[in-house]
């Protein structure tokens, strides 16, 4: 197929979409929720995947989204987000997953646009490029792949870690960001063992955007007004996910590399189909689920 017409800018953050569905599979994985599973994921995941399909194009590349606007709202309008089109394969091959379980019959195209989905790398660094074509300097989006790595991507590790490898020294220069982006910092950087720059993001995310009397939260230390619920619900899985890198589903691969400042994190309550679990992860062992 040839490239169509471009939709209209894609100066909405359009990525929520997909990151709603996504978080209907990750609330179905670990709750095998029966009822819902018809009823909310199922429908949710269908509705989505097709606006996917509409939303992009076949070219050359592969499954190209353009113009579209990622997590960073300074970026309004490029093309192939790599934070979006990684979502979007992803909620594909859930949506693939969750039709065998619910008995229907997915559309060919979604595997196919899984497969085929264009992630804009540079080879000769091993990078995941923000978006095609990205300009160096202060406008060069990051922490776009620290969002998505904590979901287990479907992508090379090594990938991933030269890639926040390469940003770490992009970001090291630049003042503080907004709270709920170094949350993600936070893991990705615990994930790959970096654990001095893990505890130094940590204290960062929340010190500069914390409001007394009642330790609310803003989105970014320029404002002068809080509550974003956005920050505050990302600082909470950052104490889960990146204090000690734990997955809610230990499946061989995450293992625990927590912050220098923690030796471990330990989760009293979790609810696993239906029955309460307790978290128990220690640095430098594979996260455990425990019977109460």
């Amino acid at each position: 197929m040839g490239r169509r017409p471009s939709p209209e800018p894609g100066w909405e953050e359009q990525h929520v979409t997909p990151d709603v569905a996504l978080g209907f599979w990750e609330y179905q994985m670990p709750t095998g929720d029966q009822d819902f599973l018809a009823d909310g994921t199922w429908p949710v995941l269908r509705g989505v995947s097709e606006w996917i399909e509409s939303r992009g194009v076949f070219t050359a590349r592969g499954f190209e989204i353009e113009p579209i606007m990622g997590p960073d709202e300074g970026a309004e309008d490029v093309d192939n987000s790599s934070y979006v089109n990684v979502i979007c394969r992803m909620v594909l091959e859930a949506a693939v997953r969750c039709a065998s379980l619910v008995g229907a019959r997915p559309p060919n195209s979604w595997a196919k646009i899984a497969r085929g989905m264009v992630i804009p790398v540079d080879e000769t660094r091993n990078i995941v490029l923000p978006y095609d074509h990205p300009q160096q300097g202060r406008l060069y989006s990051l922490g776009n792949m620290a969002m998505v790595t904590v979901h287990d991507p479907p992508l090379d590790v090594q990938l991933l870690k030269e890639t926040y490898k390469f940003e770490k020294e992009l970001r090291s220069p630049r003042p503080p960001g907004i709270g709920f982006g170094e949350d993600a910092e936070t893991a990705m950087a615990a994930l790959f063992g970096d654990r001095r720059e893990a505890a130094r993001l940590f204290s960062q995310s929340w010190e500069n955007v914390w409001v007394e009397p009642y330790g609310m939260i803003k989105e970014a230390p320029s404002e002068d007004y809080a509550f974003s619920p956005t920050s505050a619900l990302c600082f909470r899985q950052q104490c889960w996910v990146s204090g000690a890198s734990a997955s809610p589903i230990p499946d061989g691969r995450n293992t625990l590399l927590a912050s220098r400042r923690l030796d471990g994190v330990e989760i009293e309550r979790v609810w696993m189909n239906g029955s309460p679990r307790r978290l128990l992860a220690r640095n430098g062992e594979q996260a455990k689920l425990l019977q109460e």
